[in-house]
Parts: structure tokens; sequence; C-alpha cells
């Protein structure tokens, strides 16, 4: 299974497992929640518009754009998903 790193930062997104494809499901809103709170520990100038930007940004472009090139990425589950 491919869990997204630093794991300390996203573990606390991850709401299964897929145990017949092998992926780790992560939240997409418990993943913006993730990257907000660490941008703004680090930066506490950020705004939490300037944050949530940020990590929609984060997430779009740093690992759904991983998906094509690992067989078990993890899944992101938006509550839109279908179950």
């Amino acid at each position: 299974m491919i869990y997204l790193e630093p794991r300390r930062t996203y573990d606390e997104a991850i709401i299964g497992t897929n145990e017949e494809t092998q992926q780790i499901i992560y939240d997409y809103d418990k993943l913006i929640d993730a990257i907000m709170n660490k941008l703004q520990t680090q930066d506490d100038h950020i705004s939490n518009d300037e944050a949530y930007e940020m990590a929609v940004v984060h997430i779009d472009h740093n690992i759904e754009c991983m998906r094509p090139n690992y067989k078990h990425w993890p899944i992101i589950r938006r509550d839109t998903d279908d179950e």
C-alpha cells in the first residue's frame, strides 16, 4: 500500500482501505484540513482563504497528478463521490 508522505501530516485524513485494490482511502476535506494546518503552523500570516487555496492546488498538482504513475496510488474520496 502507498501512503502519502509525510505520514504525520496525512494519516489523519485516512478513512479506510480498499483491500481488493490495496489502496489507502483519504478523505478530501480532511486532507485539506491537514494541509491547511501544516501551512498555518509553518507561517501564521497565511489566512484561511490562502491556506485553503494552497491546499487545493497542492492536492491537484502534487498528489492527484501522480495517480497515472502508480497502480495502487491512494484514493482521494470526496463527499460527492459514490461509494
